[in-house]
């Protein structure tokens, strides 16, 4: 598995493996998104997988406390919570937004996982806020 750092013009990746705990936590830090995916373009683990993932990473646990978007908690082995991103019919927009910013501390960290590609479409765009106001035409 590898990982690609996305706000950055580069096609510099590395591997997820040979990254430790800190290591994984200061590049998103520093590079605001990573994309995991394996070699051959498969999906690179199980939704369990990811957890355990996210788990490993040992950071400080987030209650979720809801946000405008229908979502569903996803059963999984670890002692994290995954939800689905959003249970709105397909035909509907997702406008540009922060996540969870009608809280007082939003979250740190944000993971995403993909369990089946969309056929079409399907992209989620990420929007690094911090670097100024984004104009919306």
């Amino acid at each position: 598995m590898r990982i690609t750092r996305i706000f950055e013009n580069t096609e510099y990746s590395e591997s997820v493996d040979s990254l430790g705990r800190r290591e994984f936590i200061t590049l998103a830090a520093k590079h605001k998104a990573l994309l995991l995916q394996s070699d051959d373009g498969s999906n690179p683990f199980s939704v369990d997988e990811f957890a355990s993932l996210t788990e490993s990473l040992q950071l400080e646990k987030y209650e979720y406390v809801g946000g405008a978007a229908p979502r569903r908690l996803i059963p999984v082995k670890s002692n994290v919570e995954v939800f689905t991103a959003n249970e709105a019919p397909p035909d509907q927009l997702i406008p540009f937004h922060h996540e969870l910013a009608q809280v007082q501390n939003p979250p740190q960290y944000l993971f995403f996982y993909c369990d089946l590609p969309s056929e079409t479409g399907g992209e989620t765009a990420l929007i690094d806020s911090t670097l100024g106001e984004v104009h919306h035409r």
